[in-house]
């Protein structure tokens, strides 16, 4: 009998937690799975790369998927501006059958965008291979111009957002052991009073922090050796799993355009998360974020980043 993963109406960080916790419901046998996306009415680039990886990471366990794609025609119109369905096929069967995007305008046009979706900053996009990541921002910086032509930009925040998204990358292709995806989309954020934000979602079903640092931290730590501990060693304390050959810090990038520029950073691994705030958020001001732990969560293979930067 077909199982069925069900996402909350609202896909992002947070409510992806709800559909990781529904895996450790699932039986083992090698029946079809469905994941029905048929209410959902806002994803973001975590929600998206989120499921490709979801379906990558089951069909590594010999599972068929059948995806049931959302009724709303905004949302598809959102899954197919960020490239979403170039890699769907390789995880998933859809239901219905996918539609090229001109073969929907006219229904998309029909609909008002009530929740902040916009465009693409970058589509959705492998990252297996440093090359990737270099093609990956040479394409960000030809776009800039159109990107952000409705507000000045500091040339700071641009070269700072354009590291970051480098180290991030190249952080998938280091300590992952495998392949990922990253996501980026500019949209309106009701908590910034409609200001525009930038979401950027890193991601892949690699090794996770806990094995990748073991060697450097492992026995020091000895029975305390934890997800959450070995988060905190790389986005805390700065530590690379071997300073003589790795490239720069890159989650220590993310940590400090965060602390320079008020964004929200948040690192997820094995069953742990650790997420970094602007202090802004509690009405003060100090040159450290404000840190929230999380442990105990469903077990999830590899490293889940995301990044919400102000738009300067």
């Amino acid at each position: 009998m077909p199982q069925t993963l069900i996402p909350p109406v609202s896909l992002d960080e947070y409510s992806f937690e709800q559909m990781i916790a529904q895996l450790g419901q699932l039986t083992r046998d090698a029946g079809t799975i469905n994941v029905d996306l048929g209410r959902l009415e806002f994803v973001d680039p975590y929600g998206m790369t989120g499921i490709l990886l979801l379906g990558h990471h089951l069909t590594q366990q010999g599972r068929k998927l059948l995806l049931h794609l959302p009724l709303s025609m905004e949302v598809q119109r959102c899954l197919d501006q960020m490239g979403f369905f170039r890699y769907l096929t390789e995880f998933y069967r859809m239901y219905p059958p996918y539609r090229p995007p001109a073969a929907r305008a006219s229904l998309a046009g029909r609909q008002v965008d009530r929740h902040g979706l916009s465009e693409a900053i970058l589509e959705i996009t492998r990252i297996a291979q440093g090359d990737n990541v270099t093609a990956m921002v040479r394409k960000i910086e030809k776009q800039a111009g159109s990107i952000f032509e409705t507000c000045p930009r500091d040339e700071d925040w641009w070269r700072g957002f354009l590291g970051v998204l480098s180290e991030i990358s190249h952080n998938i292709i280091q300590h992952s052991g495998n392949t990922g995806f990253v996501g980026i989309q500019r949209c309106s954020d009701e908590t910034r009073q409609g200001k525009n934000v930038v979401r950027i979602a890193a991601m892949d079903l690699g090794i996770g922090f806990r094995k990748s640092l073991e060697l450097r931290c492992g026995l020091q730590y000895g029975e305390n050796w934890s997800d959450l501990v070995a988060l905190e060693e790389a986005l805390l304390h700065d530590t690379l799993r071997d300073p003589t050959t790795d490239r720069e810090h890159g989650l220590s990038a993310a940590k400090y355009f965060v602390q320079r520029w008020g964004g929200m950073l948040s690192v997820r691994s094995g069953t742990a998360k650790l997420s970094l705030f602007p202090d802004r958020e509690r009405g003060r001001e100090r040159e450290t974020c404000r840190r929230d732990r999380e442990t105990g969560l469903s077990e999830f293979p590899g490293v889940q980043i995301s990044l919400t930067l102000p738009e300067m």
